[in-house]
């Protein structure tokens, strides 16, 4: 590879520095990104005790299964950090065994040129060209020039139309996770969009990356003469703006994916005349499909990106191994954050809607209640005036009062009354666990809460009341005639004849008969001290009453305590969710400032990397650098700086500022654009993405989607997610769909 035709002799001993240079530079890698892999291991401690602590209570209301799922999810983050723990750990130890290697991983789709590229660089005599379809690259190939200690790894092609092709995918991109380097190729068919999606899954990986488009000339077939190959080849090799317009199109995807691809370098080689070239005989043919091959400035970007950045890519590709885990399974969580946050927010909402209905239905049925009671006490008192009319010389007077209250069936109206009340509580909360239930997706168990199965207000309820009316005589015992028994009419007039007239002793009777029973219905008017009634009919009727509706009320309250229950338990694993995410998100941070503080090192005097104060990051999307207020970083060198990270990067310098007006500050959005909710029942601010609104509307009207409204639309995801980061403050994106 790196010869005469490529690359020369004082340009293979720089290399061969930049090289040992790198090596070192990945030993350093290594040691921190095992420092950084005990980090979670102390995560996955913290979720053990979360596990241990977090109880969900069922009671009345049934927690789904995707409910249960939050806690099961919790266990699965676990179990996620603990297979990535392990994952990590033996990639570094993979990676320990490469170290004196530089790691060029060449990636593209089936028979885009592949293995014709790995011949050229091996120079190798093109025994695997045109195989691709045959999968003759599905397993990993090596290839290793002692002379650099460059290795470059040929990995299975995407987007195989034949079995097998996804499990080739997944190989191809475990691979890329253990490069320095990505060799990207495509072809001069034209972008698809599936390689555009392989591409931009690569790049999330934060890795360096070359874009190789293969133009596949007329040069090909053997049979052709020299002359009109070399005029074939050479036709084609010139139109570069048919390239040009291949690599804006390809490019144009980015922001589809919510990336920037403008500072990854393109080039355009001929392969198949490349490797013609090293076959050739005829020395003037040889070096003239060479050069027109343009596979010379190729091998120069590679020596390049080797000799300028290498080392940092060496330091940060161990790195980047525990980042990209730990940054999964940290959205993962937050995912779950979100959705629990969510519940607790309907949750909340819920059980203030249940205590308004509860205090409704109290109020109004404590109303009925009195006013029945109140109706009750004046039927009574109008049955004890005429009896008292009637009986106030009865002799079977008790009996006959008992009779006579039985008569008036208060037991059926109280029923009926209950019954009713039974009935409405029935009907709301039958209504409000249908709303909750179409809200939150939670089922109650109506047994339990009383609305399926039970019936206070059953029989039990008149062998109370005729006890209780039964047993009303020995409230006499005070006013003698009824205990003792009432005498005869006859007996009255004889003993009382010589003072009062017979009319005035028969009124004096009945009043003294109505005030015993209107003592025994209500209790006496006038009550020493005030106090509370003394046991009386009404007291009895009260008391039986309450006593009945506060069964039928209790399942009021026992739904209230479940769902506060219910409410305890997901705000506990809220706030663990929350308090996980930060611990993922400060292990990310101090990674983070690791990767810039080395990048900075090789800009011009180090600019700017004693100011870093804190650092957001996304592989392959953007970094956020948060720098003291008044402090700015060269125009060149952030230039420079997004080359060497190959993404956007975006400097924040007025810390001051709340999250949702720095996202709006950062990406110079306006209110058009975005609007910000910062939620007080939880901690969460919403951002709602009006730019991807509108490309929704757009989309659904099939209008026409300006490139500019996609790049604000993105922007706006990205930095919610940087900010976020950078805050330790949960931060979505949304789109209104309503």
């Amino acid at each position: 590879m790196f010869n005469s035709n490529g690359i020369n002799n004082e340009d293979s001993d720089t290399l061969k520095k930049s090289l040992r240079r790198c090596h070192q530079a990945a030993n350093e890698g290594i040691g921190v990104s095992i420092q950084q892999v005990q980090n979670i291991k102390s995560i996955m401690d913290s979720i053990v005790e979360f596990n241990k602590r977090v109880h969900f209570s069922y009671g009345i209301a049934k927690v789904p299964q995707e409910y249960i799922k939050y806690k099961e999810g919790m266990k699965d983050v676990q179990n996620q950090l603990n297979a990535t723990y392990v994952s990590m750990t033996d990639m570094l130890n993979q990676y320990k065994d490469k170290l004196s290697h530089f790691t060029i991983t060449v990636y593209g789709k089936t028979m885009a040129g592949k293995s014709t590229l790995m011949e050229v660089l091996k120079e190798g005599n093109g025994s695997s060209i045109g195989k691709g379809a045959q999968r003759t690259t599905r397993d990993i190939r090596e290839y290793v020039w002692k002379e650099t200690g460059v290795k470059f790894v040929d990995v299975p092609g995407i987007g195989a139309a034949i079995a097998g092709g996804d499990k080739d995918e997944r190989i191809a991109f475990e691979a890329a996770k253990c490069a320095d380097l990505i060799l990207f190729l495509i072809t001069d068919d034209g972008p698809q969009k599936e390689e555009a999606k392989a591409f931009a899954k690569v790049k999330k990986l934060g890795k360096p990356m070359v874009c190789i488009l293969n133009v596949k000339a007329s040069g090909i077939s053997k049979s052709i003469s020299p002359k009109l190959r070399i005029r074939n080849v050479t036709k084609r090799m010139s139109e570069k703006a048919d390239f040009e317009n291949i690599r804006k199109q390809f490019y144009q995807y980015a922001i589809e994916f919510g990336q920037d691809w403008r500072d990854v370098p393109f080039l355009y080689v001929d392969l198949h005349s490349a490797w013609l070239s090293q076959q050739e005989k005829d020395t003037e043919m040889k070096k003239l499909l060479y050069e027109l091959s343009r596979i010379k400035p190729l091998k120069q970007v590679i020596a390049n990106q080797i000799n300028q950045r290498g080392a940092f890519y060496q330091f940060k590709t161990p790195i980047d191994i525990v980042h990209h885990g730990l940054l999964k399974t940290s959205e993962n969580v937050f995912k779950q954050y979100v959705g629990s946050s969510h519940l607790l927010e309907t949750l909340t909402c819920q059980i203030s809607e249940l205590k308004k209905i509860t205090s409704a239905y109290n109020q109004n049925s404590l109303a009925v209640l009195g006013h029945t009671c109140d109706h009750m006490h004046k039927v009574l008192d109008d049955a004890a005036r005429r009896f008292a009319d009637e009986h106030f010389a009865d002799n079977n007077a008790e009996e006959n009062w008992k009779k006579t209250v039985e008569s008036l069936q208060l037991d059926k109206q109280m029923k009926d009354i209950l019954v009713e009340l039974q009935e409405k509580r029935n009907r709301v909360l039958k209504r409000f666990s249908s709303q909750v239930s179409a809200r939150i997706n939670i089922s109650f168990h109506l047994s339990q809460v009383g609305i399926q199965g039970d019936d206070p207000v059953d029989t039990k309820f008149l062998v109370d009341l005729a006890s209780t009316a039964i047993s009303i005589g020995t409230l006499f015992t005070g006013w003698g005639f009824l205990a003792k028994g009432a005498v005869s009419v006859g007996s009255f007039l004889l003993g009382d004849v010589l003072t009062d007239s017979k009319k005035e002793k028969i009124k004096k009777r009945q009043d003294e008969m109505y005030h015993c029973l209107s003592t025994w219905i209500a209790g006496p008017k006038k009550r020493q001290g005030g106090g509370r009634r003394p046991d009386c009919f009404m007291t009895e009727l009260e008391n039986t009453l309450m006593r009945i509706y506060q069964e039928i009320y209790q399942s009021f309250r026992k739904t209230q305590e479940d769902l506060n229950d219910y409410l305890k338990n997901i705000r506990d694993m809220n706030s663990a969710q929350l308090s996980i995410w930060k611990q993922m998100n400060s292990t990310l941070k101090s990674i983070n400032i690791i990767v810039m503080q080395r990048a900075f090192q090789y800009l011009p005097n180090n600019e700017g990397v004693k100011f870093l104060l804190r650092i957001a990051r996304i592989p392959g999307q953007a970094t956020l650098l948060s720098l003291p207020t008044g402090y700015e970083i060269s125009s060149d060198c952030m230039q420079k700086l997004n080359i060497m990270m190959q993404e956007p990067i975006y400097v924040f310098n007025t810390p001051y500022l709340s999250a949702g007006q720095a996202i709006k500050n950062i990406g110079n959005l306006s209110d058009t654009e975005i609007a910000i909710c910062e939620d007080n029942t939880i901690k969460l601010i919403k951002v709602k993405n009006k730019a991807a609104e509108k490309i929704d509307e757009l989309r659904k009207r099939r209008e026409f989607v300006p490139e500019d409204l996609k790049t604000k639309a993105q922007t706006v995801e990205v930095l919610c997610r940087l900010v976020a980061q950078l805050y330790d403050y949960p931060i979505i994106s949304y789109i209104d769909n309503a």
